[in-house]
């Protein structure tokens, strides 16, 4: 599906495990979503951090789906002994279950991974009940392109390498852009704004080191060589001011209606 990471390469399994999801955005979730009882799809759910996060608000069910084979056994081991969760291998652009099923869709870090979105509005509208809520959550150029701080750690990595820049530049959307194919699909837009998230605690420089050398949750860090990202991980380390480095990220959250 990703023309920037192979996510079925043995290489990538743990990219996107290790964390847990923000307290606070589920708290944000719980609150505009309303899962409870409900049956949610997590399209694109990866290791399973969010599918996991649903299933702790008490959710008829959540069915964490992904194409890709290794990404599900990560989730399915992340989600072990967890009530309320099922996981499915199938396209995010073809899923392939009944129309009007679902209460809602989630797609969290999903669409930087499409060449164009209709095909992935289209099929969560289908999958989806009459008033059923979808959620988009990703990055904007806007939110890529903030400074890079303490907090906005991935700030560095386009500072660092002209490559990384512009690749993430061509992989993002502006938000108008997003609406507007929202709107295409035939959703009603109900929200749109920006959530800063935390993503990780780092104590100490080497943690920080060792989440860059590994690449983990970074897709974007793939296209560089072990040698080239050892040099980015000494410099990104280099200039945090002070420890432990709190890591945030910002997103666009769409939020839209059948």
């Amino acid at each position: 599906m990703s023309k920037y990471i192979d996510f079925d390469d043995p290489h990538n399994r743990n990219t996107y495990v290790g964390r847990s999801a923000d307290p606070a955005w589920s708290v944000l979730f719980a609150r505009l979503m309303r899962p409870e009882g409900r049956l949610v799809a997590d399209l694109g759910c990866g290791g399973g951090i969010y599918t996991k996060a649903i299933a702790g608000m008490a959710p008829e069910l959540v069915v964490g789906m992904d194409s890709s084979h290794l990404s599900l056994e990560s989730a399915r081991s992340y989600c072990q002994g967890v009530d309320r969760v099922s996981l499915l291998l199938t396209d995010a652009e073809a899923v392939g279950t009944d129309n009007g099923v679902f209460d809602g869709v989630v797609e969290r870090a999903l669409i930087h991974h499409f060449t164009t979105l209709h095909r992935n509005f289209r099929e969560a509208r289908r999958i989806l009940k009459p008033a059923g809520l979808l959620w988009v959550q990703d990055r904007t150029v806007d939110d890529v392109l903030l400074p890079p701080s303490a907090e906005h750690i991935r700030g560095y990595y386009l500072a660092f390498d002209e490559r990384l820049r512009a690749t993430e530049i061509e992989r993002r959307r502006r938000e108008p852009d997003v609406t507007s194919a929202l709107l295409e699909a035939g959703f009603r837009l109900v929200d749109s704004s920006k959530v800063r998230e935390l993503r990780k605690v780092f104590r100490e420089p080497g943690e920080l080191y060792e989440e860059i050398v590994l690449r983990r949750g970074r897709s974007l860090l793939h296209a560089l060589d072990d040698r080239r990202i050892r040099q980015l991980a000494d410099y990104v380390v280099e200039r945090i001011p002070r420890w432990p480095a709190v890591e945030r990220d910002t997103w666009t959250v769409w939020i839209a209606e059948k």
